[in-house]
């Protein structure tokens, strides 16, 4: 069925993290939908968004503008904190840093960007147009790439023949370009309990960020939980390079924080 102006749906890719083996990873992918029409949509939405500060984690994408663009306006606090976090973010940034998200997801659909027309969704729509359209452009440069290896080396005369068969064994005999290798990231999100009750959870939250680690990014926002009998359980984000750090570097450097009792770790999503 055709989506409303208030759904989307997209193609999420992921892997999970084995905490027992620590050299395995399982890669799968699959397709989320939202009606953000009704209650039900905005509380999984909100589910959705509770460890994360964009779509995609912690780096904001062109999908980002048709999600905002299918919740339409700010949804209430109270009911759902972390859509209501997610619109508050988008709305804030101006449109000029938003024409800079690339990398929308694949399989994103929206009534939202058909409903909008020439508006911000149209704007997405074109921009993952034009995304599309760029990704085409190189194969289409391969293509003419080959055809000019052709005529090069196709000659009607047998001095041309020669010198492409020349041209061919020089360029067998050359050393194959290294391979970039690719920056392995993984998105973790961990718990903080305090070791006392009460704590100065923004002191608490300060000390954490404090921690610099060559391979570390703290995320936008850290969420906040009432345990019980006034305890505050802390969720903090973050982003780490694999070749550069692991987990138990983080964990080990937030428990050495006095105001930290204990650290739990949550869960770990490679990107």
């Amino acid at each position: 069925p055709s989506p409303t102006p208030h759904s989307f749906s997209f193609i999420l890719s992921f892997s999970s993290h084995n905490t027992h083996n620590t050299h395995t990873f399982i890669m799968s992918g699959f397709t989320i939908s939202f009606d953000l029409a009704n209650d039900a949509g905005l509380a999984a939405l909100n589910r959705f968004l509770e460890p994360r500060a964009f779509i995609t984690g912690f780096t904001p994408c062109a999908s980002d503008l048709v999600v905002f663009q299918a919740i339409g306006s700010a949804p209430d606090a109270s009911k759902y904190p972390n859509v209501a976090r997610y619109y508050k973010l988008i709305a804030g940034v101006s449109d000029k840093a938003k024409k800079g998200w690339k990398n929308p997801l694949d399989g994103l659909t929206s009534g939202a960007s058909a409903a909008a027309g020439a508006g911000a969704g149209a704007g997405a729509g074109a921009g993952a147009g034009a995304g599309a359209a760029k990704k085409a452009a190189p194969a289409a440069a391969d293509s003419d790439d080959d055809d000019s290896d052709d005529d090069l080396f196709g000659g009607d005369s047998d001095d041309d023949a020669a010198a492409a068969a020349k041209a061919k064994a020089k360029a067998a005999a050359a050393p194959a370009k290294k391979k970039k290798k690719k920056i392995e990231k993984t998105q973790l999100t961990f718990f903080v309990n305090p070791a006392e009750v009460p704590c100065d959870m923004d002191k608490m939250e300060e000390e954490i960020r404090a921690i610099t680690i060559e391979g570390l990014v703290w995320g936008v926002e850290f969420g906040r939980e009432d345990v019980a009998f006034g305890m505050v359980k802390m969720q903090p984000q973050c982003v780490i390079i694999n070749d550069l750090v692991d987990t138990d570097a983080v964990y080990e450097a937030v428990q050495a924080i006095d105001l930290v009792g204990s650290v739990q770790p949550g869960t770990m999503n490679r990107l």
